[in-house]
């Protein structure tokens, strides 16, 4: 599922939930989002005014929207990676009514086949190759070390970035805030033995939350 993604920073106003939902429903507020997932000239504009609503509500938050496989349409809550947003994430979500042809999801979800490419020299990483090692930490949180396959010479930063990047894609956004501690990154093209894939941890993860 594409995004489109919107993410700033702030504080809180009061506009809340309840009228962005009413105006999400609202002749105007559905040709916005039509608009907006289409591949008009006017797609940017609506992306931007659907920005501004939800930053009436909450600032901190970040949104994305898309069209699944089953042509159901989705718009995406999400807390910008930060814990102490996910409340407001929550009561945004819960506040929505139901919609038909819309499901609203608190949170980026985890995403299927994803890779990344990088900038300066547009090879494409793919999340099967990223390994990971996992260590159980007193907070009852998992630290975690991330071993991101990327060229010599990649500055520390991009590897960060890539490894949160995969980190939300493959997990998803909640478990990365809500069950993981310490995280470290590491560039390396033959991670050292004991490592996992991402996937499998995700796996992991996954099974013991639901548990």
């Amino acid at each position: 599922m594409g995004l489109l993604s919107k993410l700033t920073w702030g504080g809180k106003s009061a506009f809340g939930a309840e009228e962005f939902w009413t105006w999400f429903q609202s002749a105007e507020g559905q040709q916005t989002l039509s608009t907006a997932l289409g591949e008009s000239p006017s797609a940017s504009s609506a992306v931007a005014k659907i920005g501004k609503m939800v930053r009436q509500v909450n600032s901190e938050l970040a949104w994305g929207m898309g069209i699944g496989a089953d042509q159901v349409r989705s718009f995406e809550v999400s807390a910008g990676g930060i814990r102490k947003n996910i409340p407001a994430v929550q009561d945004f979500v819960t506040a929505a009514p139901q919609m038909d042809g819309w499901k609203i999801v608190a949170f980026k979800q985890p995403t299927a086949d994803f890779s990344a490419k990088l900038a300066a020299s547009g090879e494409s990483i793919d999340a099967t190759t990223v390994q990971v090692a996992p260590s159980p930490n007193r907070e009852g949180l998992i630290d975690l070390k991330v071993y991101v396959p990327t060229p010599a010479g990649c500055p520390p930063n991009t590897v960060a970035e890539l490894g949160f990047i995969f980190l939300d894609h493959i997990l998803g956004e909640y478990l990365v805030m809500t069950r993981l501690g310490e995280l470290s990154f590491e560039s390396t093209l033959v991670a050292p033995p004991g490592v996992i894939p991402l996937s499998e941890f995700a796996a992991q993860l996954a099974d013991a939350s639901n548990a």
